[in-house]
Protein backbone atom coordinates (compact mmCIF):
# COMPACT_ATOMS: atom_id res chain seq x y z
CA UNK A 1 0.00 0.00 0.00
CA UNK A 2 1.03 3.10 -0.75
CA UNK A 3 0.05 6.96 0.67
CA UNK A 4 1.96 10.83 0.68
CA UNK A 5 0.82 13.60 3.00
CA UNK A 6 2.20 16.26 0.22
CA UNK A 7 0.34 16.87 -3.21
CA UNK A 8 2.90 16.09 -6.48
CA UNK A 9 4.52 13.24 -7.62
CA UNK A 10 7.44 13.57 -5.10
CA UNK A 11 7.22 10.64 -2.38
CA UNK A 12 5.19 8.42 -4.22
CA UNK A 13 7.71 5.81 -4.60
CA UNK A 14 7.93 4.98 -0.84
CA UNK A 15 5.87 2.12 0.69
CA UNK A 16 6.21 2.85 4.63
CA UNK A 17 5.44 0.45 7.38
CA UNK A 18 2.74 2.21 9.19
CA UNK A 19 0.59 2.15 5.75
CA UNK A 20 0.96 -1.59 5.63
CA UNK A 21 0.99 -2.33 9.36
CA UNK A 22 -2.56 -0.71 9.74
CA UNK A 23 -3.98 -2.44 6.68
CA UNK A 24 -2.76 -5.61 8.70
CA UNK A 25 -4.19 -4.62 11.90
CA UNK A 26 -7.97 -3.40 9.84
CA UNK A 27 -7.67 -7.10 8.29
CA UNK A 28 -7.10 -8.87 12.03
CA UNK A 29 -9.58 -7.04 13.73
CA UNK A 30 -12.07 -7.33 10.83
CA UNK A 31 -11.74 -10.77 10.80
CA UNK A 32 -11.96 -11.32 14.54
CA UNK A 33 -15.25 -9.43 14.79
CA UNK A 34 -16.78 -10.71 11.29
CA UNK A 35 -15.56 -14.05 11.40
CA UNK A 36 -14.77 -13.33 7.96
CA UNK A 37 -12.20 -15.26 6.54
CA UNK A 38 -11.18 -13.15 3.64
CA UNK A 39 -10.00 -10.27 5.95
CA UNK A 40 -7.81 -12.98 7.31
CA UNK A 41 -6.67 -13.84 4.28
CA UNK A 42 -5.84 -10.08 3.48
CA UNK A 43 -3.98 -9.67 6.89
CA UNK A 44 -1.99 -12.81 6.66
CA UNK A 45 -1.02 -11.73 3.31
CA UNK A 46 -0.28 -8.13 4.32
CA UNK A 47 1.89 -9.55 7.18
CA UNK A 48 3.77 -11.98 5.10
CA UNK A 49 4.41 -9.38 2.18
CA UNK A 50 6.38 -7.26 5.51
CA UNK A 51 8.37 -9.92 6.87
CA UNK A 52 9.05 -11.32 3.44
CA UNK A 53 10.77 -7.67 2.30
CA UNK A 54 12.73 -6.80 5.79
CA UNK A 55 10.03 -4.29 7.38
CA UNK A 56 9.97 -7.04 9.90
CA UNK A 57 12.43 -8.68 10.96
CA UNK A 58 13.23 -12.17 12.58
CA UNK A 59 14.04 -10.78 15.59
CA UNK A 60 10.64 -8.36 15.31
CA UNK A 61 12.10 -5.21 14.69
CA UNK A 62 9.66 -2.72 12.49
CA UNK A 63 11.44 -1.03 10.27
CA UNK A 64 9.87 2.19 8.34
CA UNK A 65 9.92 1.18 4.71
CA UNK A 66 11.47 1.42 1.30
CA UNK A 67 11.34 2.78 -2.27
CA UNK A 68 9.14 0.96 -5.35
CA UNK A 69 12.16 1.66 -7.71
CA UNK A 70 14.58 -0.48 -5.82
CA UNK A 71 11.74 -3.13 -5.71
CA UNK A 72 11.37 -2.25 -1.91
CA UNK A 73 14.38 -3.60 -0.97
CA UNK A 74 16.35 -0.45 0.50
CA UNK A 75 15.32 -0.60 3.38
CA UNK A 76 14.84 2.58 5.94
CA UNK A 77 15.79 1.12 9.50
CA UNK A 78 14.36 4.10 11.06
CA UNK A 79 12.36 2.72 13.98
CA UNK A 80 9.67 4.27 14.94
CA UNK A 81 6.68 3.45 17.89
CA UNK A 82 3.84 3.96 15.87
CA UNK A 83 4.56 1.31 13.59
CA UNK A 84 5.48 -1.51 16.00
CA UNK A 85 2.30 -0.38 17.29
CA UNK A 86 0.01 -0.68 14.76
CA UNK A 87 1.63 -4.42 14.08
CA UNK A 88 1.29 -5.87 17.59
CA UNK A 89 -1.87 -4.41 17.96
CA UNK A 90 -2.46 -6.45 14.52
CA UNK A 91 -0.47 -9.68 15.75
CA UNK A 92 -2.34 -9.89 19.10
CA UNK A 93 -5.74 -9.67 17.53
CA UNK A 94 -4.63 -12.37 14.95
CA UNK A 95 -3.60 -14.41 17.74
CA UNK A 96 -6.65 -13.81 20.00
CA UNK A 97 -9.01 -15.13 17.01
CA UNK A 98 -6.67 -18.80 16.01
CA UNK A 99 -4.40 -19.22 18.57
CA UNK A 100 -3.43 -22.21 16.65
CA UNK A 101 -0.30 -21.88 13.59
CA UNK A 102 -1.93 -21.99 10.47
CA UNK A 103 -0.43 -22.01 7.04
CA UNK A 104 1.60 -18.61 6.82
CA UNK A 105 4.97 -16.85 8.08
CA UNK A 106 2.79 -15.61 10.63
CA UNK A 107 4.65 -16.40 14.43
CA UNK A 108 1.86 -17.47 16.48
CA UNK A 109 3.13 -19.14 19.67
CA UNK A 110 1.19 -21.48 21.36
CA UNK A 111 -1.17 -20.61 23.90
CA UNK A 112 -0.71 -21.05 27.58
CA UNK A 113 -1.49 -24.30 28.80
CA UNK A 114 -3.48 -23.40 31.75
CA UNK A 115 -5.66 -20.88 29.57
CA UNK A 116 -6.67 -23.80 27.21
CA UNK A 117 -9.77 -25.58 27.99
CA UNK A 118 -9.99 -23.42 31.55
CA UNK A 119 -13.15 -21.34 32.18
CA UNK A 120 -12.73 -18.44 34.63
CA UNK A 121 -15.90 -18.41 37.09
CA UNK A 122 -16.61 -15.01 38.54
CA UNK A 123 -15.74 -14.48 42.00
CA UNK A 124 -18.50 -13.95 44.30
CA UNK A 125 -17.70 -10.38 46.06
CA UNK A 126 -17.28 -10.85 50.11
CA UNK A 127 -19.53 -8.46 51.49
CA UNK A 128 -19.42 -7.60 55.29
CA UNK A 129 -22.27 -6.69 57.44
CA UNK A 130 -23.17 -3.07 57.80
CA UNK A 131 -23.63 -2.19 61.10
Amino acid sequence: MEWKAELGPQGYDYKNTIANAIFFNTGARLSRYTQNATYMQWAVKTYDWMTSLGYIDSDYNVYDGAHVEDNCTDIDKAQFSYNAAAATQGAAFMYNQVRLPFPSTFPLPPPPERIIGQRFEKKEKETKPRH
